[in-house]
């Protein structure tokens, strides 16, 4: 078994240290292939040497757009493995069933997939939704220059995961920002970035970013309130020139960034206000 006991600021957590994958150590199951199992026998060995794609949805009384991450989820599917006639979703029983076994009221939820063994993993990871506080103060981030593999799929990446956590804790930040090999910022370690100039909001382009399901909502959320939408590539070098930047993501909503690198935003700022005040 590869599994080695730590404690984190949310929760007791089992950590496979090799793949850096977390499951939460206060739940009692698991469930592979439909099957309800014990968490002491979480196979961490899968993840080792082969690919997989994935999808975390919150759960809190129901799951939180399920249809649109079961629908990312099985478009991530096709496109790491296009040639596979597997069928990657989990069956809506085990979505029931991971939270009634497990006996719980709120939590993120992670579907893996692993093509080469025909195998869904059904689990329970560790969550932090941010306190009121982060809201009102906002984030500290920084530039980490990397790129994930196959932009429009979720494809899990330790390297960079593991990147992304020792530069959050060294740096004491919220989040990375990635930055790519021409110099262009995508989107966050686990997030989608979007900055405030004027008023217009920015935000990279579709396809060189994970299309995130709060992303979408904010974006659908824009258009509603005629709010000013602007998909480009944004240049790291660009930053001195936005108001205010925020982040969208499973667990954080829309969140204010209150720096990113040496770069200071203005939390007070209108239409910031609006779009966090009004979308979450």
């Amino acid at each position: 078994m590869c599994k080695t006991f730590i404690i984190t600021l949310n929760s007791p957590t089992n950590l496979c240290r090799k793949c850096k994958v977390k499951i939460r150590d206060d739940v009692k199951y698991f469930i592979i292939n439909g099957k309800l199992t014990p968490l002491e026998d979480f196979p961490f060995s899968f993840y080792h040497n082969r690919r997989s794609v994935y999808e975390v949805i919150r759960y809190d009384g129901n799951y939180l757009f399920k249809d649109s991450h079961l629908k990312r989820l099985q478009n991530s599917f096709r496109i790491a493995f296009p040639r596979s006639s597997f069928n990657p979703l989990p069956s809506d029983g085990d979505l029931i069933k991971i939270i009634e076994k497990n006996n719980i009221n709120k939590g993120n939820v992670r579907i893996e997939v692993f093509e080469e063994i025909k195998t869904i993993l059904v689990f329970l990871i560790p969550h932090f939704y941010p306190p009121a506080g982060y809201y009102e103060q906002g984030v500290d981030t920084v530039f980490q220059f990397d790129e994930r593999p196959l932009k429009n799929a979720k494809l899990f990446a330790p390297r960079i995961r593991e990147r992304a956590n020792e530069i959050i804790a060294r740096e004491g930040v919220f989040e990375t920002i990635l930055v790519n090999s021409a110099g262009y910022i995508t989107e966050g370690s686990r997030s989608n970035v979007f900055f405030i100039a004027g008023d217009k909001v920015i935000t990279p382009p579709d396809n060189q970013v994970l299309p995130g399901i709060t992303r979408n909502n904010v974006i659908k959320f824009l258009e509603t309130n005629d709010i000013s939408l602007e998909f480009r590539k944004i240049s790291k070098d660009e930053i001195e020139m936005f108001d205010s930047m925020f982040l969208t993501g499973t667990s954080i909503g829309a969140l204010p960034c209150r720096r990113l690198q040496s770069r200071q935003f203005d939390l007070k700022n209108p239409l910031l206000g609006k779009i966090i005040d009004g979308f979450n």
